[in-house]
């Protein structure tokens, strides 16, 4: 580049500008029309709802941590509440010590707008 003269450089910075204007340069046309992105859009959604219904606990010989995790959409659980799953998971007997929950309130700024479209958890740790 060095060597090369003045009007070459600059043809092949033109020549590397899109002529059309268009500054999209990368357009990767979809196969199947819209009847494939309809579906793949609708799988989409539909897994990530499934991964929304995840709750569980862990075991240690004397402490155990339960989680439970949902998708709020205008104030609805999907697919249950993410309280009473981790609540569900916490061992019998075992005395609980901390509690950790996202807002679900209408009251408090974070509750409203987490309430209107939030993945809201819960954990829930304590003794055996």
């Amino acid at each position: 580049m060095l060597a090369a003269p003045r009007g070459r450089a600059i043809r092949m910075i033109a020549f590397a500008w899109p002529r059309s204007g268009n500054l999209n340069l990368i357009h990767i046309p979809f196969p199947g029309g819209e009847l494939m992105k309809k579906a793949i859009t609708f799988v989409g959604i539909a897994a990530l709802l499934m991964t929304t219904s995840c709750s569980g606990v862990r075991h240690s010989s004397k402490t155990f941590a339960a989680h439970g995790e949902s998708l709020r959409i205008f104030g609805y659980a999907i697919p249950s509440d993410d309280q009473q799953a981790a609540f569900d998971k916490v061992p019998a007997g075992a005395t609980i010590t901390n509690v950790s929950a996202s807002p679900a309130d209408w009251t408090s700024f974070t509750g409203f707008f987490g309430n209107l479209f939030a993945f809201n958890g819960t954990t829930i740790g304590g003794t055996k």
